[in-house]
């Protein structure tokens, strides 16, 4: 019931929510899985159920509160005077839909669930969502809720789906009591699915490849980023858009390591002369940096070549 996608970023994990929650939701004949289905018509039944509330999507961040996922006090105003009311969160909302409608499914998709503050934002809800402490299950569990001093339980027929990103820095505080009570399921890059022409496939495997010896496994690029390559212009835009910045992130600038990946002719080494303020010799310290070929100076032909040329 409590189930967590996780992986490199472009792996997949939120485009794979929508089939999750539709077999959760209104599940195909057969024992069908909706991923046998083409993506329109997933995507189209997705959009049909979504106005409903059956299905409901929010994407965790720092601000996000438990004010803001249960319940809270919010202020309004009426007359010209200030008032101030228990206002169900996204999460409360849902369960009391699920309650008054037992016989059909209910799913809350939490995008970036490692980027909020789980303790905090799930609360004494955190020990509710297992499975055996359901309302109705063998060991149903109920709690008051500060704000409103209601007594409440969890559905069984709430379902949560979470995405992770694990290149993200924030994976290593994720609160040790979710991932008790979640099911985590691995994501990661599957080169059969990044099209073979023009050597795509090859430089995304040996792009991975020395990221996971540099870096980590959990770093490494997403099937997706490759996937819509048609040609040399897709390519360029995929390495300056997508590909350079996020190695510059995982390397915090090491442009080094970043040539280590991508070759010379993506990033360039130079020798530069250089006089420091106050050095009275009149020497100049020659160093060597490292810089990122301008795209528009980038002749891929011989980038892409070098980059080949490293891994044999």
């Amino acid at each position: 019931m409590n189930q967590i996608l996780f992986g490199p970023p472009g792996t997949g994990k939120t485009y794979n929510t929508v089939n999750m929650a539709l077999d959760i939701v209104c599940p195909l004949a057969g024992g069908l899985k909706w991923e046998t289905k083409s993506r329109e018509e997933a995507r189209r039944k997705y959009q049909e159920i979504l106005p409903g509330g059956r299905i409901v999507f929010v994407t965790f961040h720092q601000s996000m509160s438990y004010e803001d996922f249960i319940e809270g006090i919010k202020p309004k105003t009426e007359s010209g005077k200030i008032t101030y009311a228990v206002k169900n969160g996204i999460f409360k909302e849902l369960c009391a839909k699920a309650e008054n409608d037992k016989s059909q499914n209910y799913v809350i998709i939490i995008d970036e669930i490692n980027r909020g503050n789980v303790a905090n934002i799930f609360g004494e809800l955190i020990s509710l969502i297992e499975d055996d402490k359901r309302l109705g299950a063998s060991e149903e569990l109920h709690a008051e809720l500060p704000y409103s001093h209601t007594i409440f339980s969890v559905p069984k027929n709430v379902y949560i789906i979470g995405t992770m990103n694990t290149a993200d820095r924030s994976v290593e505080a994720l609160d040790s009591a979710l991932r008790r009570r979640f099911t985590f399921k691995e994501m990661m890059p599957k080169s059969e699915l990044v099209p073979e022409e023009n050597n795509v496939r090859n430089i995304f495997e040996i792009i991975n490849q020395r990221i996971e010896v540099l870096k980590d496994r959990e770093h490494q690029i997403g099937h997706s980023y490759f996937m819509g390559v048609e040609n040399e212009d897709d390519l360029k835009d995929v390495f300056y858009d997508k590909i350079i910045p996020l190695l510059q992130e995982y390397f915090y600038g090491d442009y080094e390591k970043i040539q280590l990946v991508l070759g010379e002719g993506f990033v360039k080494k130079e020798s530069e002369s250089v006089k420091f303020a106050g050095d009275k010799s009149g020497d100049f310290d020659v160093s060597e940096v490292y810089r990122i070929v301008p795209k528009d100076k980038c002749n891929m032909d011989e980038a892409i070549g070098k980059l080949l040329n490293k891994a044999s």
